[in-house]
């Protein structure tokens, strides 16, 4: 016997939530007494050998030996995400710490770092944020300032509010006045522009009513270039990789070993976090408050085979109107997918608040 998530009645509903419930709860395969306790005895225990053998046809639980009670799959965890949880955003207080958090933020870099130590204070689980891609980035202002006799500051700022300061040395450093001169010229020709599109045919061209003579301009071209080209790449920052080993999945530090090294490799992470707008298919009414822009991917719909067994909940987040990154939290399968999702969210979308006001 086949049930399809179309013809899965309210009843087997009811006993595949509960499931999905009690093994996020105790990581212990669940028996038909402990579903008829959860649901007030109002189904018989025989009732629900009934429905379990049903869905384990259908694929929404599985048995992993024939005295053990059942297990959610892939594919019932993804029907309890989509259909059946009921979200439960984060309380009043929590709020308003976040709240309070985003307002003494006034950087982007230390503003996606306390996201991930906020993330996992949270959820007890890691947490990964990223920033736009660096050379996507939209210019905003380029700013050169003299230090000594060999040395330039040079200061990229993104309009997304991104910042990077590079000290460089060079061989015979321009007075002030050129530098700022030479910095507005490009900060006018390129303001809007991505990163990407300031090499360095573009940028003597900008220069090329700049007086001085060709050394200054090619020198000039030289400073930005290797300024632009401090961050091929955005940065991903991780807290809590340690709050894996608390996972009954990954107690073993063989199991735990390939996560780690994943949470230490900038550019597998860069790719995790690399958003997909796709939104949650869902059908019920209690779902509908749900935020669409959160992506979750389970057991083997990730990739990566160090993910096989985890869950991944990732938001993306906005900075003036411009989808720039996003936030993410990784943990087993048997995540409490009700408030893990809309806290992501909820964070999330606080921090592209700070983000654009930062950025202003």
């Amino acid at each position: 016997m086949t049930v399809s998530a179309v013809n899965l009645d309210q009843r087997r509903r009811q006993v595949l939530a509960a499931a999905v419930k009690h093994y996020v709860d105790t990581a212990e395969p669940v028996g038909s007494h402990a579903i008829a306790a959860a649901l007030g005895f109002r189904i018989s225990s025989a009732t629900i050998r009934h429905d379990f053998t049903a869905l384990e046809h259908a694929g929404y639980l599985h048995q992993p030996h024939t005295s053990a009670g059942r297990v959610p799959t892939d594919l019932g965890y993804r029907f309890y995400v989509n259909e059946l949880m009921r979200p439960y955003p984060p309380g009043l207080k929590t709020q308003h710490l976040v709240v309070e958090l985003y307002r003494e933020q006034t950087e982007f870099d230390p503003a996606l770092e306390a996201t991930c130590r906020l993330l996992t204070s949270l959820t007890h689980y890691p947490a990964l944020a990223a920033g736009p891609s660096w050379r996507n980035s939209l210019l905003r202002r380029i700013e050169l300032t003299r230090i000594n006799r060999t040395h330039v500051l040079a200061v990229i700022i993104t309009q997304s509010g991104q910042i990077r300061h590079s000290l460089l040395a060079i061989t015979v450093v321009p007075s002030n006045d050129k530098l700022h001169q030479i910095a507005d010229l490009l900060t006018h020709k390129f303001a809007g522009r991505r990163l990407g599109d300031l090499t360095r045919e573009s940028l003597l061209a900008a220069l090329g009513i700049l007086p001085g003579g060709q050394k200054l301009r090619e020198q000039a071209v030289e400073l930005v270039i290797r300024s632009l080209g401090e961050r091929e790449q955005s940065l991903a920052y991780v807290q809590g990789t340690a709050l894996i080993f608390e996972q009954r999945e990954f107690r073993h530090p063989e199991r735990a070993q390939p996560l780690l090294q994943l949470l230490q490799d900038q550019t597998a992470l860069i790719h995790l976090l690399q958003f997909e707008p796709a939104s949650l298919k869902r059908s019920s009414p209690a779902s509908a408050q749900t935020p669409s822009l959160v992506t979750v991917k389970i057991g083997k719909e990730n990739e990566r085979e160090e993910l096989q067994e985890c869950a991944l909940i990732c938001a993306s987040y906005q900075v003036a109107d411009r989808l720039a990154g996003s936030v993410a939290i990784l943990g087993p399968k048997r995540l409490p997918y009700e408030r893990a999702v809309p806290t992501v969210h909820w964070v999330a979308r606080r921090l592209g608040e700070a983000l654009t006001r930062i950025s202003q």
